[in-house]
């Protein structure tokens, strides 16, 4: 997550033109595959990470943004279990 190092819209910078453009950037702060694939994390082990993540962004006032692939979140038995973390993102985050 984090891949823009901040929690915070911004405007996307023109290197070769040297000027601010109108595209604003919303980073992903965390993304599914992350815990799934790479960590090979079950999703009680992802909420140990991801609750006190959305707790300091929350704290800063920043922009929380996630990245759930259909197919983590479908309605068979291996989808549901991600299902339960996204749903828990979505109501810690409101």
């Amino acid at each position: 997550g984090f891949r823009a190092g901040i929690a915070f819209p911004f405007h996307f910078y023109d290197l070769k033109k040297e000027e601010q453009t109108k595209l604003k950037i919303f980073p992903l702060c965390l993304m599914d595959r992350t815990f799934i694939t790479y960590m090979k994390a079950e999703p009680d082990d992802a909420m140990t990470v991801i609750e006190p993540l959305i707790e300091n962004i929350k704290k800063y006032d920043g922009t929380m943004v996630s990245l759930f692939h259909n197919n983590a979140i479908t309605s068979d038995p291996a989808g549901m279990k991600w299902r339960a973390v996204f749903e828990k993102i979505l109501e810690l985050t409101r």
